[in-house]
Order: structure tokens, then sequence, then C-alpha cells
């Protein structure tokens, strides 16, 4: 039987056939094993669909295993807990993009083309990607300079809320009402944002306000009072109240005392009705905004009635 050897013409190049890594072992085996692997429909064989679904299963597996065992050790060290998912995202990414690969080489596309392909669009793409490449480096900022860990509490953008995660893309709060809210890395690293979490102590500062009627230095007694024997209050440095202001229609007290940062809500909540029921049982008024309004004619009689005795 004579060969025929197809020879390119005058300025064409010869490219051979692309053979996918299944049929490339295909060949290496015993003939019936071959003929199976090179039934084909089209261009499509046996031997590619085997390397495919050898692909997903391999996928399947690192993602199931590996990821989890990364995810365990890292768990274990010191490293922060947003960097640690942090990893496991990109070690997700580079699994995902290294099956993709293969699957596309079992369709006749190799690797080298899909590495020149991406390489020619990377310009468009990264135009395209602006926001998400700028979140994710901001992502990788906020884990490298720490402003805010997983389980603090900070507020940003209007939003308040314990820290549950850092991703590539968002920050995730959970706040008191049991909302989540996803923060855009960017927004997150360059704007205002308030960590409550990063000192142990937290100053408890407020002002209480009462009517001029009311016995200034009772009222001081009693918010120091409330204070002082409340053991979740530090007693160095020691709880400030003083006259603040005066008001339109109220003196304004300031009230100061350092708390620890995790007891903080309940202290206030706890000072707050305390303080409600002491100036009640003391007789001390709350102030509030009002107007005192006097008659021009009921003034113009008072005055004649005194000028009379």
């Amino acid at each position: 039987m004579n060969s025929i050897i197809q020879v390119p013409a005058a300025g064409e190049t010869f490219a051979p056939p692309v053979e996918s890594t299944a049929e490339k072992l295909a060949a290496q085996s015993d003939g019936g094993i071959h003929k199976i692997l090179q039934f084909s429909i089209g261009s499509f064989s046996v031997a590619d669909l085997v390397q495919i679904l050898v692909t997903l299963l391999v996928v399947h597996l690192l993602l199931k295993y590996l990821v989890a065992s990364v995810r365990v050790a890292l768990g274990k060290t010191a490293l922060d807990k947003g960097i640690v998912g942090f990893v496991v995202s990109t070690l997700k990414g580079l699994i995902y993009i290294s099956g993709l690969t293969v699957i596309l080489e079992a369709f006749g596309i190799p690797a080298t083309q899909l590495v020149a392909v991406i390489g020619i669009l990377g310009l468009a793409i990264s135009l395209s990607i602006q926001n998400f490449m700028t979140n994710v480096m901001s992502g990788i900022t906020i884990l490298v300079a720490k402003p805010y860990q997983v389980g603090d509490f900070v507020e940003a953008e209007g939003s308040s809320g314990e820290v549950k995660s850092i991703g590539l893309l968002y920050t995730e709060l959970l706040s008191i009402e049991q909302k989540v809210h996803f923060i855009p890395n960017s927004l997150m690293a360059s704007k205002r944002l308030i960590n409550y979490s990063k000192n142990n102590t937290r100053k408890m500062d407020c002002t209480i306000s009462i009517s001029y009627e009311n016995n200034l230095e009772l009222a001081k007694s009693i918010i120091l009072h409330i204070l002082q024997k409340d053991l979740r209050v530090y007693k160095n440095p020691e709880p400030l109240v003083r006259l603040k202001a005066f008001g339109s229609s109220s003196i304004d007290l300031v009230v100061r005392a350092v708390v620890d940062t995790g007891l903080y809500m309940d202290v206030l909540y706890d000072f707050n009705e305390a303080l409600f029921g002491e100036f009640n049982k003391a007789g001390i008024s709350f102030a509030y905004p009002h107007m005192d309004v006097t008659m021009v004619g009921e003034r113009r009689n008072s005055l004649e009635s005194l000028e009379e005795k």
C-alpha cells in the first residue's frame, strides 16, 4: 500500500493535528482499547470524553480534599482568618483554571494557544474588570495592613457590624439586627473606617440633660453612684461626671467611664435603665425641648396689681 504524504503548498506551513493526552496514552495501549478510544463523532473522540471526565473527577477531588487540607493546616497557624480565606480562594481559582485548560485541550485547543489568546485579550479584559482588580488589590492591602480582622466590630460606609469574612471582592459584615452587609474592599480600604475592637477597652461617653429646677449636685452623685457600684466599670481611670454646658432648656452633664470593649453595649443599656429609675425616685426630671410663653395682657394686669399693693 502506497503511503500518501501531504506536502504544504508554497507559502503555507504544515500544522500537525492536535492530539489530546488521552489519545497519546491510547496509542501506547493494546489494540482493542486503542480502537475504542479512537472512535469519534466528527472531531470529538471517546478519548476526549474520557479526558474530560477524568479531569472533572480530579478537579472535584482536589477541591474536596486538597483545599480542605490546606484550610485546616493554615487554620492551625497564627495567620489571620482573612489571609487563610484569601489563600484558599486563590487555590480554588488555580484548580479551576488548570481543569479548564485540560478540558479545552480535549476539544482541540492547545494550552499554548489558550495562553496566547489570553495574552492578546489581556488589555481589553483588564479595562473591563478594572473595578474587579481594584477590589482584589484592596483586599490584599487590607489583609497586609490589617486595619480590621475577622471578628472585629467596625463601622464603614453607613453600616456597622462584626466582620464575618474578608473575601477577594467584598468584606462581609453582620449587623446587630442580623443583617448581612457586603461592602466592596475598595471602599473599606480607602474610606473612613471605625474599628471599635482595635482596643481592649472603650470609653462610654454620653450626655445627660436635666431641667434647671433640679439639684445639680444630687444628680451628679446619683450618676457616680450607679457607675461606681457597677463592677464592669473601670475604677482607674475613675468615672467622670461634669457640667458640660448650659442649654436653652437644660443643664447638660457629660458622663464618661471606661469598660471592656465586649461589654460596652451591656453596660450602657444597664446604666440608662438604672439612671431612669434612680432619677424618678429622687424627683429629678430629664430635660426636653420646651418654651415658656407669657401673655402680654396677663403680664400688664400682674404689674398693675403689684402697683396697687
